[in-house]
């Protein structure tokens, strides 16, 4: 409440004792007296006046009534409150909230940046024409032999390397291989053996040489002896080997001849000699390209803020942004799926086409995909831990020979983006939300300093706006204590919506925790954190972005209590003096005493003292006059502690004779300072309606006259 100045009016009461007063009627004298009168002055006597009578009055000068009552106690202290129920003692109050956490936190999906590339898995050319060619008995060796054939001895000789140009592969100009073959087959035709057993030779040798600079490529070679009808095969490796357009083939060899035997033999005997070119895996080329395909698939790791095991969601923001990169000579087009990501309930599939590298710059292009609005799903329908794609891509044929290879890639690379859901589908195992660290600060009124508080009790309530149970797991500490206190707790969550939050509650008191020492201690705040705890893998359900968890714990302590000492300091009150009555204080008062009465409605003896100053300054520093201290008895109080019926005390105190001075002035200031002690044992209630109220007044004696002696 607001000072207020009690200004005391001056009240004089005043006794007087006349001479006259004990006389029933003063004019049935007046004859006698006048004749008493007429005869003293006839014979000469004198007539001795009456002395001037003394009489003391009373000057009352009252400083008001000051009022403590158990409300200021909760009107001057956010933490004592007053209960509405009729005579409900006071209570001690104070609470915190723990701040709201809300599931959109958990809900969105961070992609990291990443990329795939492929090559070709093959380099499509056209595959060189199968070389099929007869080398006849008149290549072979110089034997004449006329065109009906002959029956003759054939002595041993020679294979001349006999060389043939191969076809050329107008759409090739030269081509290298990681792998490959070619596979040539020799088949005598002739009635005699080709190789000579006695020494071991090969029989044949067959190489291919660059039909343009001459070069010798690759070659192979056959067994030592190959007999009549018989067929030899051989096969030449093309790994790492690079062969041009224009290739040559050569056959050089040895035959013992028909061995002194006679053999009928013909113009066109000989031996066929085959190749083809098999499991080509073309490394580069240099050549007219058909359309080549490539097909890429990757995933990307979901990380999620905390897995609520999302097996679904519909997506409320989110935008990918994809590069890609082709570093053949070929302009691609094709698409870009993702299965788990979903438009109108199919596969999002987003068509692209990158142009062709150019002047050994890879040519690129950049699209983007908003996924506002779509949906995600899980394939299996086990929680989504990765995002799946999937690129397939065509180039265009070639207009003309250009050089590829497959080093030569076509990427795609994925910026880092969140997805943000509206909403999931959900199936949460021990996700932990963290209860944000809070703390309460606590400034208690001095007046409760030596309150002994006798019980106390913690409420926390959680509300719920997930549609899953939870167990919560906290713990309220005391902050700026040397040692500090602990009170961890559990409270058991049940599910509800952010449409219909569902509030759930844990109490402590005295009785089941340490929660009274905590409070008896003083600590500078109150910090409370710990985790909450949902899901059992076990259940799916439907949880919005807006959904969340939160608190507030209250602290209450009724005052009952054990009391040492309660102070109160009243409003200060001041009165003025007149001047007339300042001389009279000065000169005629013989004693001053401060008369009133003491109303106590609280459960302790209540000590008040009064002091009066020259100025509010001199109050709070050292104040003139100081009456000795006035005891009221405690109210009187029922088993329960409470007071049921006041006690009234009178009191007088006389001021000594050298403070009577001090009140000579034209204003006085005052201070009535209440102070409730306790035996610090017994248990006692504080109500709202218990009060202490002092009222008083000084009162001065003032002497009127001459005292006789």
């Amino acid at each position: 409440m607001p000072p207020t100045r009690r200004h005391a009016a001056l009240e004089w009461r005043h006794i007087f004792a006349r001479t006259f007063a004990a006389i029933p009627s003063a004019r049935a004298f007046l004859p006698a007296l006048f004749a008493c009168a007429s005869a003293l002055v006839l014979s000469a006597c004198g007539l001795e006046l009456p002395e001037q009578p003394y009489f003391e009055t009373l000057l009352t000068l009252p400083f008001g009534s000051e009022r403590f009552t158990g409300s200021d106690l909760a009107d001057e202290s956010e933490y004592v409150l007053v209960d509405s129920t009729a005579g409900a003692p006071l209570r001690l109050f104070f609470e915190g909230v723990v701040d709201t956490f809300r599931l959109g936190e958990k809900m969105d999906i961070t992609l990291p940046a990443t990329s795939l590339a492929g090559s070709l898995d093959q380099i499509e050319i056209p595959t060189p024409d199968p070389v099929d060619e007869r080398f006849r008995i008149g290549e072979l060796t110089d034997l004449d032999l006329p065109e009906d054939g002959l029956a003759v001895v054939v002595p041993a000789f020679t294979i001349p390397p006999i060389r043939r140009a191969l076809p050329t592969q107008d759409e090739l100009s030269w081509v290298r291989f990681s792998s490959g073959q070619i596979d040539v087959t020799i088949q005598n035709l002739l009635p005699i053996p080709l190789g000579d057993e006695s020494t071991q030779d090969p029989s044949l040798r067959v190489r291919l040489f660059d039909g343009t600079r001459g070069g010798l490529l690759v070659e192979t070679t056959f067994p030592a002896v190959i007999r009549t009808g018989a067929v030899a095969r051989s096969t030449i490796d093309l790994t790492g080997v690079s062969l041009p357009s224009a290739l040559e083939l050569e056959v050089s060899g040895e035959s013992p001849g028909s061995s002194g035997r006679t053999v009928f033999i013909t113009p066109s005997s000989g031996f066929d000699l085959s190749a083809r070119f098999v499991s080509l895996e073309p490394d580069s080329a240099v050549a007219v390209v058909p359309a080549q395909e490539l097909r890429l698939e990757d995933s990307v790791a979901v990380a999620l803020n905390d897995s609520l095991g999302i097996v679904g969601g519909m997506v409320r923001d989110g935008i990918f942004s994809i590069e890609l990169r082709n570093e053949l000579p070929l302009g691609a087009a094709g698409s870009l799926r993702f299965p788990e990501l979903l438009e109108n309930d199919e596969p999002i599939v987003l068509a692209v086409s990158v142009p062709p590298a150019s002047g050994g710059v890879a040519g690129s292009s950049t699209e983007t995909i908003d996924l506002t609005s779509t949906r995600v799903r899980a394939l299996n329908d086990e929680p989504l831990d990765r995002l799946q794609f999937e690129l397939d891509v065509a180039t265009v044929p070639s207009d003309g020979f250009v050089a590829l290879g497959r080093h030569q890639s076509i990427s795609a690379a994925f910026e880092e983006t969140t997805i943000r859901f509206a909403s999931v589908e959900a199936r949460p195992t021990d996700v932990r939300i963290e209860i944000p660290h809070t703390v309460t600060q606590l400034d208690l009124p001095e007046e409760l300093e030596d309150l002994d508080l006798a019980a106390a009790s913690l409420r926390l309530v959680v509300a719920n706006a997930v549609p899953f149970p939870a167990n919560g797991m906290v713990t309220v500490r005391s902050v700026g204590l040397p040692n500090p206190i602990e009170l961890p707790f559990q409270v058991a969550i049940a599910p509800g919506t952010s449409a219909s939050p569902v509030e759930s509650s844990v109490s402590i008191d005295e009785s089941n925790s340490a929660l009274l020492s905590l409070i008896r201690a003083r600590p500078e705040a109150i910090a409370i954190d710990g985790e909450v705890r949902i899901g059992d893998g076990l259940v799916t359900r439907t949880v919005g972005r807006e959904d969340f968890v939160r608190g507030r714990y209250e602290v209450s302590a009724p005052l009952r209590v054990r009391l040492g000492l309660l102070e109160r300091t009243a409003d200060d009150f001041d009165f003025t003096v007149s001047r007339d009555v300042q001389d009279r204080i000065g000169s005629d008062v013989t004693g001053v005493v401060a008369r009133g009465q003491i109303e106590n409605h609280f459960p302790f003896a209540a000590e008040t003292e009064i002091t009066f100053a020259s100025s509010m300054d001199q109050l709070d520093e050292t104040p003139e006059v100081i009456l000795a201290l006035v005891r009221a008895e405690a109210g009187f109080t029922d088993e329960t502690g409470r007071v049921i019926e006041p006690a009234l005390t009178s009191f007088e105190v006389t001021l000594p004779d050298e403070d009577i001075p001090f009140f000579a002035r034209d204003r006085v200031f005052g201070r009535m300072v209440f102070r409730l002690r306790g035996d610090s044992t017994a248990v006692v209630s504080l109500s709202p309606d218990d009060y202490a109220e002092a009222t008083g007044a000084l009162e001065f004696r003032i002497g009127v006259g001459e005292r006789r002696p």
